[in-house]
């Protein structure tokens, strides 16, 4: 078996060689990484077209003419969102008002069931005033009709 010899000079250029293969391979690893980052963000940003206007087509030679129908529709679309909100915001007021009209209603209504709750205990009572005066003057009255007979049978 032959034996490899290397001088120390060698080895050294050896180490200095592959020192530097390493830091270009993670330069290299590191741009790769850079590009296929940003090939991400353009498929997203593709994708993102897309799905803002699906009836699009995909025009790669005029990314410029896509980009500004893209801006046109979203500005439409947001000026219609908008609309939409201030809509809804108009709603949620007339409906706050109503339901603040609404209770000052309610307010009025129980304060009538409260008074009105109050004139039927006055009547009850009233009512079961009547009745015992009535039982009393029932109860005088037979009262009165036994003495009546009591009369004519003492009388025969």
């Amino acid at each position: 078996m032959s034996e490899l010899k290397y001088t120390a000079t060698q080895m050294n250029n050896v180490l200095s060689s592959s020192q530097e293969y390493y830091r270009n391979w993670k330069e290299a690893e590191k741009i790769n990484k850079e590009l296929r980052a940003r090939i991400s963000e353009l498929s997203q940003a593709v994708g993102l077209i897309t799905t803002l206007k699906p009836t699009m087509v995909m025009d790669t030679e005029h990314p410029l003419e896509m980009a500004k129908e893209v801006a046109e529709y979203v500005t439409a679309r947001i000026a219609e969102l908008e609309e939409i909100d201030k809509l809804r915001s108009e709603s949620i007021s007339t409906l706050n008002q109503a339901n603040a009209n609404n209770e000052d209603e309610i307010e009025l209504l129980e304060k009538r069931i409260a008074k009105l709750k109050a004139e039927n205990e006055t009547l009850k009572a009233r009512i079961a005033e009547l009745e015992a005066e009535t039982d009393q003057l029932t109860a005088h009255d037979a009262t009165e009709r036994r003495d009546d007979k009591w009369i004519q049978e003492v009388q025969k």
